[in-house]
């Protein structure tokens, strides 16, 4: 009867050892999608930010030519 218990046992902490990592591995998953889209809305923004920038600079030039 002892070895049964200590079967149960194992069998149970084999089972939580296993959502426990199901759980790190769900959460590391998370993690590096919502790093991966933080990196391209950064990426978006700065190319909008340039974007801005050079349209700025076209229309100020064009502003001094026919000034």
């Amino acid at each position: 009867m002892n070895k049964i218990k200590q079967r149960g046992f194992a069998t149970i902490l084999a089972l939580l050892v296993i959502a426990l990592l199901v759980v790190v591995l769900v959460g590391a998953a998370i993690f590096v999608r919502v790093e991966t889209l933080t990196s391209s809305n950064a990426k978006k923004a700065a190319e909008a930010r340039r974007n801005a920038i050079f349209g700025l600079e076209n229309a100020i030039t064009l502003l001094q030519e026919t000034a």
